[in-house]
């Protein structure tokens, strides 16, 4: 009898275990099917547009078009899929916990197991349903095409529109008090920006301390009055000139901050041998190594000249002394074609001056504030973007910093004038 009971508890483990590997293999298909369908869909979609975006905002007027019917179709088939592989999962856990398995010592490891992944199945329908099934008004869509190890892959992204509900909601309501502090929370002498971006009352206390650093002797800035306009031929030529200038006369010790990996890497590869001459490397951002190797690189080798983009502009503390020189490549405007970007732009009546300008200016507060960093320190910087004087909102930039000492210059001298000001 207990043989043939064995037997049996063998057999119904063999069974479902047997459901769940069928029903694996038939959602495999089906998720196959529906990437396919993604992909066919971008393409659709690049073939009838102008814009050569990677990252494709899925608005209601996409949703409306055959191309998103078969989309939403191969959708609909995967989640059917879904649901009978978490079901059958299901059985499999419900057997594990209440059958004992002769000779398995696993057993409880198996019970979690199971349990997990019914809850990772769950999770992946909730979140594919908040895209392609069920979206939510308040949240961004979009795909997205990248690269990845020199792979193209494709993916379904999700964002929300607004956050300052939320955050009202769960944090600020919730708590007696919320202490927010930070050197770059102010755009033009203010808070307003900020708090209705993340949800703070009107009746919230507000304190602006100015910086403890004197920076008329700290930082001398100096804007190239012949400068080229960023979008113009001459612009990477200027860069160069500028960056190797200073490089060669600082002994390296000079950070240059980018608003995109192209243009960083056009600079650099046009840096490297007039600054190797000079005995001053240079260390860019994907091209030299990730962020953070650079960083260790920098500061154990400072005569070099780094190039960053994205993180650079917030978050590096190097050590004191160590950087000289910093040069701000352009006014870090928000690519306007990035889905995110679009769809909260769409929120205002006047989106440039209402949101691209003061998101640019805390993304600017941000990078200046990479050179001084105690009272110790004595630097230049360097800001290779005309805008910041020929354009109507580029005193916004200039009234977020504190005062510096300013002194007129061109490509040509700026170097010597940097050199000057720290010997």
């Amino acid at each position: 009898a207990a043989e043939g009971l064995a037997s049996s508890v063998r057999q119904d483990a063999e069974t479902a275990v047997s459901g769940v590997e069928e029903e694996g293999a038939k959602t495999r298909q089906t998720w196959a099917r529906l990437w396919s369908e993604v992909e066919r869909f971008q393409g659709n979609q690049k073939s009838g547009s102008r814009d050569n975006s990677q990252q494709f905002l899925i608005t209601s007027q996409v949703r409306s078009t055959q191309s998103w019917t078969d989309l939403h179709l191969a959708w609909e088939n995967l989640d059917v899929g879904l649901q009978q592989t978490a079901q059958t999962v299901g059985r499999l856990h419900r057997f594990l916990e209440s059958t004992k398995l002769p000779a398995a010592n696993d057993q409880p490891a198996l019970v979690m197991e199971t349990a997990n992944l019914m809850d990772d199945v769950e999770s992946l329908r909730e979140n594919l349903s908040s895209i392609l099934g069920n979206p939510m008004d308040d949240d961004i869509h979009w795909i997205s095409n990248d690269q990845v190890r020199g792979n193209a892959t494709v993916s379904l992204n999700s964002a929300p529109l607004d956050i300052s509900s939320t955050l009202s909601a769960e944090l600020f309501q919730q708590k007696d008090s919320v202490v927010l502090t930070s050197a770059t929370l102010s755009t033009e002498g203010n808070f307003e920006y900020f708090k209705a971006r993340v949800g703070v009352g009107s009746d919230s206390q507000e304190l602006l301390v100015g910086s403890p650093f004197d920076y008329r002797k700290a930082a001398l800035l100096l804007i190239p009055e012949d400068m080229p306009a960023p979008n113009s031929d001459r612009y990477v030529d200027a860069m160069v000139k500028v960056l190797t200038d200073l490089g060669t006369t600082m002994k390296g010790r000079t950070m240059a901050l980018f608003t995109s990996y192209a243009s960083l890497r056009a600079v650099a590869q046009r840096l490297r041998a007039p600054l190797m001459g000079e005995g001053v490397q240079v260390l860019a951002q994907s091209v030299d190594g990730s962020a953070q190797q650079l960083m260790t690189r920098f500061a154990e080798e400072p005569d070099s000249v780094l190039l960053g983009t994205s993180s650079f502009w917030e978050g590096v503390d190097l050590p004191s002394g160590m950087l000289k020189a910093l040069v701000l490549t352009r006014l870090p405007f928000q690519v306007p074609t990035d889905p995110i970007v679009k769809a909260r732009s769409d929120q205002y009546s006047n989106p440039f001056s209402e949101y691209s300008v003061p998101q640019a200016v805390l993304r600017f507060r941000q990078g200046f504030g990479r050179l001084i960093r105690n009272k110790e320190d004595k630097g230049t910087i360097v800001i290779m973007d005309n805008r910041i004087t020929a354009s109507n909102y580029g005193s916004s930039f200039l009234r977020s910093i504190p005062p510096c000492t300013l002194k007129p210059c061109n490509i040509s001298n700026t170097g010597q004038l940097a050199k000057a000001w720290i010997s």
